[in-house]
């Protein structure tokens, strides 16, 4: 653990704030997942489209999940180490990407998810923004990225 990071957390242990980054790595995994498998059931036109803008959502996810889990790693934290064990730590359901091909379904089903995202990650940074300015710093990017797609989401869907 980094010593002198760590003694930066004020009045929060820093196993309590591991386990609320461990959720939203959770989250990310996730998200990986639902994209990886709506890119695997795309084709057609959709895949033309929107296969590339997928494609930048794994990559996405992937970085948040490398930022969070280095955090989680410094504060002393352990993941669970089945995917079952992941998907325990979320506390909010996420909508499945069941039609990839149905570009409003799927513009759809990537708002909603955005949309429960967005607040967990909010409360996460109330929680930690006068405890511990590292990972308040490391969430800010985070949430800046669902809050800017969330707007864009939002536009093509009008």
């Amino acid at each position: 653990m980094a010593h002198i990071g760590n003694s930066l957390v004020n009045s929060l242990d820093t196993h309590i704030i591991a386990k609320e980054l461990m959720e939203l790595y959770a989250i990310e995994q996730q998200n990986i997942y639902a994209y990886k498998h709506a890119l695997q059931l795309m084709g057609g036109k959709t895949e033309l489209l929107i296969g590339d803008r997928i494609e930048g959502l794994i990559k996405v996810s992937q970085s948040h999940s490398d930022i969070l889990l280095k955090r989680i790693i410094v504060l002393g934290g352990k993941l669970p180490n089945t995917p079952s064990g992941l998907e325990k730590l979320i506390t909010i359901e996420l909508e499945n990407i069941n039609d990839p091909n149905n570009l409003n379904k799927l513009t759809d089903n990537l708002l909603n998810r955005f949309r429960e995202i967005i607040p967990l990650i909010s409360k996460t940074i109330n929680l930690l923004k006068d405890t511990d300015l590292l990972s308040f710093s490391a969430l800010i990017p985070i949430l800046d990225f669902y809050v800017t797609h969330e707007d864009e989401l939002e536009a093509f869907s009008e």
